[in-house]
């Protein structure tokens, strides 16, 4: 599988300014985590933003599903090119659109509307009925087909000792809980995170980060935005337990049905799994152990509440 280049190639450049019919083009962004993300203000004025990132058929499903919703009213960007292979990555443009300001921290109004344009997303992609992306990104994926608890990154391989036993132990129950659920999918947004949703006057702008969607349970994608939608750019949070279980009693009550008792537990265990998942790429990857230490702190309730 192709890796996220640190620079975009000039065979992709020249793609860009073929696709968008233009003679010349200047970067004025560029962001690289699982995807390497660019802006460009084009020759004829325009300002469009390019992704680039590895597994075509998948990324063909999310900007087929992102198109459907752009067309359906929602506030997402534009595609304005099909998936195509460049350099054996996936590549699209998209229209660039200015980024409003962002709700912070966990508050009821934070959560309230949160939730509220998750059921919207969801409810519209229940309609729209798109082909599910698969497979689900790795902090969803609980059903992964190898031996390890967590899926396996080849990059910081090397530190794996360094992952405590008992966030181990957490993942694997989750993952035992999980095996046993038989609820239906949908696809609906995979990181619903303070910094994917960006508002203006008290109105929602625009929703990033469209490579996430994915099909899950619809209880397990409510109780994995509950686990971290606090989270910023900067690096993810756990949300704490109250406002975990403050979104998805909103969520229910914006649905207009409440959870039964296995999809609240699918929901905590969805939660939990995220949590480990950041949790470990925290210890991997060096960074401050922010949700390592709330998860520590919340673990037994919150497999409690998870049945696991």
């Amino acid at each position: 599988m192709a890796k996220v280049p640190s620079r975009l190639s000039e065979s992709l450049r020249s793609w860009v300014a073929g696709t968008m019919g233009v003679s010349g083009l200047d970067e004025f962004f560029s962001s690289r985590h699982l995807s390497h993300v660019v802006g460009y203000r084009l020759s004829d004025g325009r300002g469009i933003v390019v992704k680039a990132r590895p597994g075509l058929e998948r990324a063909a499903r999310c900007v087929a599903a992102q198109h459907m919703l752009h067309r359906d009213g929602f506030p997402c960007p534009e595609p304005l090119s099909e998936v195509h292979e460049v350099d054996g990555l996936a590549v699209h443009a998209e229209s660039y659109v200015p980024d409003g300001e962002q709700y912070l921290g966990t508050s009821d109004e934070v959560v309230v509307k949160f939730g509220e344009l998750l059921v919207d997303l969801t409810q519209r992609l229940e309609r729209l009925n798109p082909q599910p992306p698969e497979p689900p990104p790795p902090w969803l994926w609980w059903d992964h087909p190898q031996a390890e608890v967590f899926p396996t990154e080849a990059s910081v391989e090397a530190r794996e000792d360094e992952i405590p036993s008992w966030l181990s132990e957490l993942a694997a129950r989750v993952r035992e809980r999980m095996a046993s659920c038989d609820l239906p999918e949908v696809v609906s947004h995979g990181d619903w995170e303070t910094q994917h949703l960006h508002w203006r006057a008290d109105k929602i702008r625009i929703v990033h980060d469209w490579d996430s969607l994915c099909s899950r349970p619809e209880a397990a994608l409510v109780g994995a935005a509950a686990a971290t939608f606090g989270s910023e750019r900067v690096q993810p949070v756990l949300a704490p337990l109250g406002a975990s279980e403050r979104f998805v009693e909103s969520y229910e009550h914006r649905r207009g049905r409440p959870f039964t008792r296995e999809e609240h537990e699918v929901a905590w265990a969805a939660g939990l799994w995220v949590a480990a998942h950041n949790a470990r790429m925290e210890i991997l990857y060096g960074k401050p152990p922010l949700v390592l230490e709330a998860l520590r702190k919340e673990r037994e309730e919150r497999l409690r509440r998870a049945g696991a």
